[in-house]
């Protein structure tokens, strides 16, 4: 079996509606964002102690949000995440 590819590359989407006594008021307005996430396999394999490293990125962008007007920040300013993720069995119990 070849080896696959150690990358995995989709969409993030993000819709987020506040719940707030005045319903008028902008911060109940519902914002979305949406991007890119690339995710990299660094290492790690099936029943070693650490079985996946990965590290990964996220960047969006504001379709809708009630404060981003262009008056101070612009919608197109983006939004970005790096991270590192890690499973395995940290400890072993006997």
């Amino acid at each position: 079996m070849p080896d696959t590819i150690p990358l995995t590359a989709g969409i993030r989407w993000s819709y987020v509606q506040a719940v707030h006594e005045d319903s008028d008021s902008l911060a109940a307005e519902a914002m979305h964002r949406v991007g890119p996430l690339v995710s990299w396999k660094l290492g790690g394999d099936e029943g070693d102690r650490l079985s996946n490293i990965s590290a990964f990125t996220i960047a969006q962008w504001w379709l809708r949000h009630p404060y981003r007007t262009g008056e101070v920040t612009n919608q197109a300013v983006p939004y970005f995440i790096l991270g590192l993720s890690v499973s395995g069995e940290f400890l072993e119990f006997n």
